[in-house]
């Protein structure tokens, strides 16, 4: 049996549902931190069975795990870490440059502040510079160092970005 408490007057009646309310947003509160640590541990899981495949040579499935992780848990700590890895395997196993820009292009985009986002930014613009894209990848290298100037890479983004326009005939040697 629910037994209410009896509240007659009207301030008694606002304090009783404005504790009600404050209740029921720590709940709330907690019930979202607790199934965010389990959706967490859910997407580690996740991540460490794309890396086994990973590692056996399984890249497609290796993939497939990983966007699991996207899809069902993009806010976890493993979302930039797997788009990462969907990324460098394109790029280095499967040879599919195109596939590999999309991943690390979508990687700056939505997770400007992980820590792969300056190694992924750089190889966007490898990635059109090797496919002789130069006006693409100077506009990628110049935000490269609008976004890192302080990343240990910046020579070599110079440098690039000097070959780039040389290509495109807009610098000439002295």
């Amino acid at each position: 049996k629910i037994i209410f408490p009896r509240v007659t007057e009207p301030q008694g009646v606002r304090e009783y549902f404005l504790r009600r309310k404050i209740n029921l947003v720590l709940l709330g509160a907690f019930l979202s931190l607790v199934l965010s640590a389990c959706g967490n541990a859910r997407a580690g899981h996740q991540f460490e069975l794309g890396q086994r495949l990973h590692t056996q040579g399984a890249y497609l499935e290796a993939i497939r795990n990983w966007e699991i992780i996207l899809s069902s848990w993009p806010k976890s700590g493993y979302a930039d870490q797997s788009l990462h890895r969907i990324g460098t395997t394109y790029y280095a196993e499967l040879d599919q440059p195109d596939r590999a820009l999309d991943a690390f292009s979508r990687l700056v985009k939505d997770y400007p502040d992980s820590q792969y986002a300056p190694q992924d930014e750089f190889l966007v613009a490898e990635i059109y510079r090797s496919q002789r894209q130069f006006a693409k990848a100077l506009a990628e290298y110049y935000r490269f160092l609008h976004k890192f100037p302080e990343d240990g890479r910046a020579p070599e983004v110079w440098y690039n970005m000097v070959t780039c326009l040389f290509e495109v005939g807009q610098y000439a040697a002295m």
